[in-house]
């Protein structure tokens, strides 16, 4: 005899060459390669899942396919419309750093830098002698007040005695 690799049942609904039937196995027998597990059908774990498990038939493959191109197509026409950005904004920055120079080179402002460090430095001591001049003539105000406070405090006392 072959053995046999699903269960057999007897015709009186026991196990083979016993007359009672086996209760934790439903009347079945295993042979020596079968197992309790194995019989469910093969269909049963993957029937309605093939996409969650990844199995998924030619058709929806296909679509994952173009989705996934689809996607990277479009990431890069953004990288490159990223650095097409970058480039043009740093070319209108030297295009208008260029235009400056033009401009300043052709209206020919040939300026005497030494002329002008000495204009700085006579305006920076005119506003020095204006700012002491105003500082004396406050300490001045200030010793005046004083000297009238003293005097008043004087003829105070003198009054007072």
């Amino acid at each position: 005899m072959r053995p046999f690799s699903s269960p057999i049942r007897d015709s009186e609904g026991g196990r083979h060459g016993t007359g009672s039937a086996d209760k934790s196995t439903g009347g079945f027998r295993s042979g020596p390669l079968s197992s309790p597990i194995s019989r469910r059908s093969s269909s049963y774990h993957h029937s309605g899942f093939g996409d969650i498990n990844g199995h998924s038939s030619g058709i929806n493959q296909k679509n994952k396919h173009n989705k996934l191109r689809q996607v990277r197509d479009q990431y890069r026409q953004n990288k490159v419309e990223m650095r097409r950005g970058k480039t043009n904004e740093l070319q209108y920055k030297e295009d208008v750093t260029k235009l400056y120079d033009q401009q300043f080179n052709t209206e020919g402002l040939d300026v005497d830098l030494d002329l002008l460090i000495e204009e700085e430095r006579r305006r920076n001591e005119d506003e020095e002698e204006e700012y002491l001049e105003d500082y004396e003539k406050d300490l001045e105000f200030y010793e005046l007040q004083e000297e009238l406070e003293i005097a008043d405090m004087l003829r105070d006392l003198e009054l007072g005695d």
